[in-house]
């Protein structure tokens, strides 16, 4: 397993599906990435897993992110 950078978020599986999770203000966000890129859960990939988390992150150094409240 490769070493990763203190920051960079995490890869995950839940319940059969693929999660990425990352800190944002110090608050841990987790995200599901079938609902994210509106795939079936079968359907993600680790790598479309790892993609959606560096758009997250560069997101973030972007401007401000902006979060739906359930």
């Amino acid at each position: 397993m490769m070493a990763r950078t203190r920051g960079t978020g995490r890869v995950f599986t839940r319940g059969g599906s693929r999660w990425i999770a990352y800190c944002h203000r110090g608050e841990e966000r987790r995200e599901s990435v079938a609902l994210a890129l509106g795939k079936p859960p079968s359907h993600v990939k680790v790598t479309d897993a790892w993609n959606l988390l560096k758009k997250r992150l560069a997101e973030m150094e972007d401007g401000p992110l902006r979060f739906a409240r359930s």
